[in-house]
């Protein structure tokens, strides 16, 4: 799902505008999360969270770094952009999983 929705995102992107892709990928990823607590106990309804966010996470890491460069300033440095944002996501990808197990024990 993340490889087809980096593709799918970024030939959306290049037909109607990177703003507008993110745009929606975001929402549709914060309604799938909204409604997710009311189909919960349905297993097919899982399946579906999972596809759907698995999809639009893709489509979003993809976009998150060019919209956020071209925004700023220009394309030249792309690069350092797409590091400096990947090197941001490696605390709370490392940490995050320890700190959930933790408040989990505690709950």
């Amino acid at each position: 799902g993340g490889s087809a929705g980096r593709i799918l995102s970024a030939r959306c992107a290049d037909a109607v505008g990177v703003q507008a892709v993110f745009a929606v990928l975001i929402f549709v990823t914060a309604l799938v999360d909204v409604v997710l607590p009311w189909v919960i106990e349905y297993a097919s309804a899982l399946y579906v969270y999972g596809f759907v966010v698995g999809t639009t996470a893709g489509g979003i890491i993809a976009l998150t770094t060019p919209m956020a460069r071209t925004c700023l300033t220009d394309t030249s440095g792309l690069p350092q952009a797409s590091g400096a944002v990947y090197s941001s996501m490696a605390a709370g990808v490392v940490a995050g999983p320890v700190l959930v197990g933790l408040v989990r024990d505690q709950i």
